[in-house]
């Protein structure tokens, strides 16, 4: 049985990079995971048992060494951000192919990015996804324009696809 720690199953926003990274791959799609307020969102602190396997050192053979499983109690401080995703066209891909953004950002449309979509999906989960936006002017649900890029920031005007949702960090609580 393969022992799965509930922490490890929060939806985390580096993962979720990760799998997008497939899309920056095609050349297609800018891709950028950001923090949609800056500040984390809510902290808590939750209490679980783990299962610790202790082996008793008096035996000398290790055939036959004893053990026991214990519960210990682990607490972790939990927080959640809101997170969103937003997708570009790549401008160079544009410009080799003379395809309208409006069309490319279609999931029925482009095969590459219906398959990853599923598979961001499958990973956010429907739960954690509280919004999808499409804005053919590059603006956010507020209406207010994206700006993507740390070093460099860049204000979008392209059409952009936005999936907006909830993130978590854990540490361990001592």
């Amino acid at each position: 049985m393969i022992d799965k720690h509930p922490i490890n199953s929060l939806v985390n926003s580096e993962t979720v990079s990760d799998i997008f990274l497939e899309l920056e791959d095609t050349f297609k799609f800018d891709v950028d995971v950001q923090c949609e307020m800056g500040k984390p969102i809510s902290r808590e602190l939750i209490t679980f048992h783990e299962m610790k396997t202790i082996y008793d050192r008096c035996t000398e053979d290790d055939f036959f060494k004893s053990y026991k499983m214990v519960a210990v109690e682990k607490s972790y401080e939990i927080t959640k951000y809101h997170k969103v995703i937003i997708i570009t066209i790549n401008e160079e891909f544009l410009k080799k192919t003379c395809t309208h953004p409006r069309i490319i950002l279609q999931e029925d449309y482009d095969s590459d990015l219906k398959d990853v979509l599923d598979r961001a999906f499958e990973y956010i989960g429907k739960e954690n996804i509280t919004y999808i936006h499409r804005d053919m002017r590059g603006l956010d649900r507020d209406h207010r324009p994206f700006v993507v890029g740390y070093e460099k920031p860049k204000m979008i005007t392209s059409p952009v696809l936005a999936i907006y949702f909830d993130s978590y960090g854990a540490k361990e609580y001592k």
